[in-house]
């Protein structure tokens, strides 16, 4: 839970006398699906305000300063840029934005900046043009600095080969504010998809996805099925464990198999004698070796018993096979 409320936003550090370019730069922001943290949206009435300030970078993923001759004479930008060094992660990026061709402090001077000069140096077309120019240029460099944005873009859209990818890499990535728009995922029109949907997932253990996870597991594709199965032993759900039961009587081999080791994973002593049932008669060797696993993760007397005889009867078969 703790890291479900870290890191969720960027913040925009500016002059007052600034405000209406950063609005129009915080809307286009969110609009592309980020979260800003800015002084006059995110304090609320009879919050100190330096404190709530320095806890909004301390919760930044990127910090984007906007630079004029107003903010680098602003005492609170100064401290905010100071702020940044305080940050827990040591390498937290810095985005400046230049609406005026100032001099970057010392401080910023190693990171790259994006100049909207030009917007206060034209009109007309011309300035429509650098703006759409500079924003798109911050967009690109808040992708890069966090990628996990631009998947979850690539997953709302149209091609869907390009959402498989994103699906895929937000499973890699397992950032948590990539599980809602995963849980979505788990109905796109694309088999494939939601089969990485699924595994991501499970990556990301995220237990607000149960009950999307568990209608999978009477999913006709037997894939899908499995990658439900395999998800839902990461995540370590108890309530799953009486879907998981019941397919171990499913006709996939592979569904049985993530059953099994699912059901090792939850450690419930419930699924014992299934398990054994399945390690002794399954004609899938691959079944009886993940029920085997599960049954060992499992333990318990019973279950170790069960183990030690079919571990006597494989000894006592390659005996016979050698005389």
């Amino acid at each position: 839970q703790f890291l479900e409320h870290i890191m969720q936003h960027g913040f925009i550090s500016y002059s007052r006398s600034d405000s209406d370019i950063v609005e129009l730069i915080e809307y286009d922001l969110v609009e592309n699906g980020h979260e800003i943290w800015r002084d006059s949206e995110n304090i609320r009435g009879g919050e100190e305000w330096g404190e709530a300030i320095q806890q909004g970078i301390s919760e930044a993923y990127v910090v984007v300063v906007v630079l004029s001759a107003s903010s680098l004479k602003s005492s609170w930008v100064n401290r905010e840029i100071k702020f940044c060094a305080q940050h827990p992660d040591e390498d937290l990026p810095i985005i400046p934005v230049m609406l005026e061709r100032v001099q970057i402090p010392a401080r910023l001077q190693k990171w790259q900046a994006v100049d909207f000069s030009q917007i206060k140096e034209t009109e007309g077309p011309k300035q429509i043009s650098a703006y759409r120019h500079a924003i798109s240029r911050l967009l690109r460099d808040l992708e890069n600095v966090r990628p996990v944005l631009r998947y979850l873009k690539e997953l709302s859209g149209p091609n869907e080969d390009l959402r498989e990818n994103a699906a895929r890499k937000l499973g890699e990535l397992a950032d948590p504010i990539a599980t809602e728009r995963l849980i979505h995922a788990l109905s796109d029109p694309d088999e494939d998809v939601r089969f990485e949907a699924t595994k991501a997932l499970g990556n990301l253990k995220s237990k607000g996805a149960y009950k999307h996870l568990v209608r999978l597991l009477s999913e006709e594709n037997p894939d899908l099925c499995a990658a439900a199965a395999n998800a839902l032993g990461k995540i370590g759900f108890p309530h799953a464990i009486g879907s998981l039961l019941k397919l171990l009587d499913h006709p996939d081999h592979f569904v049985r198999e993530s059953a099994a080791r699912s059901l090792g994973e939850l450690g419930e002593l419930a699924a014992v004698e299934s398990l054994i049932r399945l390690m002794r008669n399954d004609s899938i060797s691959d079944v009886r070796e993940a029920a085997t696993e599960a049954l060992k993760l499992i333990g318990g007397p019973v279950a170790e018993r069960a183990i030690g005889r079919i571990q006597t009867m494989k000894a006592l078969r390659c005996t016979h096979a050698s005389k």
